[in-house]
Formats: C-alpha cells, structure tokens, sequence
C-alpha cells in the first residue's frame, strides 16, 4: 500500500509512514523523514520553549522523589533512571 506525503509530494509504501491511532486511515498523514525534520525545525525554533518544557518535567520528577522519601520509601539510584 503506497500514499503520498503531502509535504514532500513523494509517493511512499505505507511502512515510511508512522502508526497514529488518531487518524481514520491510521498513519500519520507526514512520511517519516519530513516528521523528522519537522520537529528538529520546531526545537531549533522553539528552544526556549522545549528547554523550559524540560526543566518542568525534571523538577516534577525532583517533587516526586522528595515525596517518597518523607514517606518512608526507600528509592535506590537504579529506580530513579
């Protein structure tokens, strides 16, 4: 099975497209590589952003592993990675 990326306007097989459950067909509708390229066009756009989006999950992480410990559970190094 083969469709057309409509970014790149190349005709590609279905596996050059990744699975997204979200859409009727079930693929994404970007080929692989123009997905790709889309995102590091965002990042590079968007640093401060991203690197923001970052620091939150890692201090969420932080909290959660302050909390534990005040609860009496024991987190070894293994189990935080």
């Amino acid at each position: 099975m083969e469709r057309v990326c409509p970014i790149c306007k190349e005709t590609k097989d279905i596996s050059e497209f990744r699975k997204n459950k979200y859409t009727k067909h079930g693929y994404d509708y970007k080929c692989k590589i123009c997905k790709y390229n889309y995102n590091v066009e965002y990042v590079f756009k968007n640093r401060d952003i991203v690197l923001e989006s970052i620091r939150y999950i890692i201090n969420l992480i932080k909290i959660l592993v302050i909390r534990e410990v005040e609860n009496g559970i024991r987190i070894t190094q293994r189990e935080i990675k």
